[in-house]
């Protein structure tokens, strides 16, 4: 085993010794490092605000093979929606005129995720 000094760290780093290689890392490196590790990636502020669904109230209107089509509060834009899956693991039933939350993406507008219904 080889001896070596290392100088000149500076403070709030780390050392990361692998495979004979030494790498000396900020802290925020380290604890994404450890994340990428445990299966786990980190994204960028501007990814997870790119990425954040839109959730919005509506009614369902109707069933359509086991999805829904919801007609959104205040608007006339009707989107197809199927149940998250919390809802179908609970079997919670939503039948039309029911007043539901939906969950949708900022890249389709037409489809959701219906994740909360209103008694």
């Amino acid at each position: 085993m080889k001896h070596f000094t290392i100088t000149n760290i500076p403070l709030n780093s780390y050392v990361l010794f692998y495979f004979g290689l030494v790498r000396v890392l900020k802290e925020s490196d380290l604890w994404e490092l450890c994340a990428v590790h445990r299966g786990r990636r980190s994204l960028s502020e501007d990814q997870k605000n790119k990425e954040e669904a839109i959730e919005v109230m509506g009614n369902v209107v109707e069933e359509v093979r086991g999805a829904f089509r919801v007609k959104l509060e205040n608007t006339d834009h009707v989107v197809l929606c199927r149940l998250a899956g919390k809802m179908r693991k609970f079997r919670i039933r939503v039948v039309p005129g029911d007043r539901v939350a939906v969950e949708m993406s900022p890249y389709d507008m037409t489809r959701g995720r219906i994740i909360f219904r209103e008694r």
